[in-house]
This record gives C-alpha cells, structure tokens and sequence, in this order.
C-alpha cells in the first residue's frame, strides 16, 4: 500500500508518522518537518515495515 502522511512528532532528528493501519513509524536522520507531506509504502498486516519516500530521498524503517 501506498498513502500520503503527515510528519505527526519530531524530536531531534527522529520524526513520526502514522499510516492508516496506525502503526506509528519512526525515520531517523530524518530531513523532514512537522506537517511535511511524504509519502509511506507498506505491506498490510506485515509488523512496522514501511518505507518513506520524499522527492528523491528514501529511508527504510524496520
């Protein structure tokens, strides 16, 4: 699944972001604000494996 999400939390430079099965994800080193855009890429039912992708940067979170 593919969706648009909110960077909900940043603190330091961890953000997170919940997708709609609301499974909050965690992105270290993260370039991102609070209320950026990016987009979050997941397989349903699978624990918190998601990939952020934002213009040309992507970050894998386990």
């Amino acid at each position: 699944m593919k969706e648009s999400v909110l960077v909900q939390m940043k603190e330091r430079d961890t953000c997170v972001v919940e997708a709609s099965d609301g499974i909050p994800c965690s992105i270290g080193n993260c370039p991102y604000q609070i209320e950026d855009n990016i987009t979050v890429s997941y397989k349903q039912g699978y624990l918190i494996w998601k990939v952020i992708v934002k213009s040309n940067l992507s970050y894998f979170s386990l």
